[in-house]
């Protein structure tokens, strides 16, 4: 390493906030579970392409003495948030997260939600299906620490049977 590249490495490192992992009880992470209704059809495999998603999330933030949160940021998918925190806010932040449907890879489920299959019918709830990426950034002074956490995300699907008032043999279309 030349000494120029040390020296531009030095410099980026003393300048740049500390990133760690979120200890235990640093940054604290809970999201809903997303609900999308299904329709039933006949195949037993199938792609479920999933609308946009809506999640409502809390977080607790709670950097080491003596700093304080500034900034919460929040990654889903391709969507990002970021929440600036106020003294008042005491690192605590509820918020609601929307990702687009364009952003979202399609379910695949087996025996979920067949036409005619009334055991196929009961709720799915699809584990893991997204990960939130969450970030804190703590000050005190000068200083400046990044902490983060990695939650996954539950997607529940509900099975919506078809509605008989409903006829498809109308002609006024």
């Amino acid at each position: 390493m030349r000494i120029s590249d040390a020296r531009l490495w030095l410099a980026v490192m003393l300048c740049s906030p500390t990133v760690a992992p979120a200890e235990p009880g640093i940054l604290l992470v809970e999201f809903s579970t997303a609900i999308v209704p299904v329709a039933p059809e006949t195949l037993d495999k199938r792609r479920i392409m999933l609308p946009s998603l809506d999640y409502a999330f809390a977080i607790r933030a709670n950097c080491p003495e003596p700093g304080r949160a500034s900034s919460v940021s929040i990654s889903i998918a391709d969507t990002r948030q970021r929440f600036d925190l106020q003294e008042s806010d005491s690192g605590l932040l509820d918020a609601d997260f929307s990702i687009p449907a364009e952003q979202l890879a399609p379910l695949v489920t087996d025996g979920f939600c067949v036409a005619g299959d009334a055991a196929s019918e009961a709720p799915l709830v699809v584990r893991g299906a997204l990960t939130s990426q969450a970030s804190v950034l703590c000050t005190s002074g000068d200083e400046q620490s990044l902490y983060f956490a990695s939650e996954p995300l539950a997607v529940k699907l509900i099975c919506e049977p078809p509605n008989p008032d409903q006829d498809d043999s109308s002609t006024d279309r």
